[in-house]
């Protein structure tokens, strides 16, 4: 598993992210969404959804711990995981805009974006 965290100072949020290579990572993730507030109804979805072989992927985000998980299953094709990590990462683009108050078509969210990138 690829795993790490980061911290965006600005918006007072942390975003986990993993990658999973192999399906023994799956419940140390789980154990993460746990962690941030994840209700069992979340974490019995999530699981359900990481049990797909290849090209999967999901997003929790916990307002109250003001934290994202973010997850990339196994990928079939370089193509498929940078879809795949895309549309995760806009997840958390959203909940965050969201949570916030950030205007989603703002220079605000743009630089949310790219920092989420990088």
């Amino acid at each position: 598993m690829i795993h790490y965290e980061v911290y965006f100072d600005k918006y007072r949020w942390s975003v986990e992210v993993f990658i999973i290579l192999s399906h023994a990572d799956i419940n140390s993730i789980m154990e993460a969404v746990k962690r941030a507030g994840g209700s069992k109804k979340v974490i019995d979805s999530a699981y359900a959804n990481m049990q797909e072989d290849f090209n999967s992927g999901f997003t929790y985000s916990s307002p109250k711990y003001r934290k994202s998980i973010m997850v990339v299953n196994r990928s079939s094709s370089m193509e498929e995981f940078i879809n795949t990590y895309n549309h995760e990462k806009n997840h958390v683009e959203m909940h965050i805009c969201e949570e916030l108050g950030i205007d989603p078509y703002s220079e605000e969210a743009a630089y949310l974006s790219g920092n989420m990138a990088q």
